[in-house]
């Protein structure tokens, strides 16, 4: 349940993402740390993010703060 809700979150981040006035790639912001994912979660958000193209958004910060993360989860990020 936790995994699919993180890869939602990501979800939506993206497809609210829009284009730049610019022309440049449209850009977000990853924040979970309102919210606790742990490792199981950590490893929900790589799959999550490995499924958006390298066309559609750059992740331009993740912040992962007060969340605790085993080492395995770190990895996988």
């Amino acid at each position: 349940m936790l995994e699919s809700h993180v890869k939602r979150h990501v979800e939506e981040l993206v497809s609210s993402a829009g284009t730049p006035s610019d022309g440049s790639m449209p850009s977000v912001s990853v924040d979970l740390s309102d919210r606790y994912i742990g490792t199981k979660g950590c490893r929900a958000l790589c799959e999550a993010l490995r499924l958006v193209g390298d066309d559609q958004v750059l992740i331009h910060s993740l912040n992962l703060a007060g969340n605790n993360i085993h080492s395995e989860g770190l990895i996988d990020l």
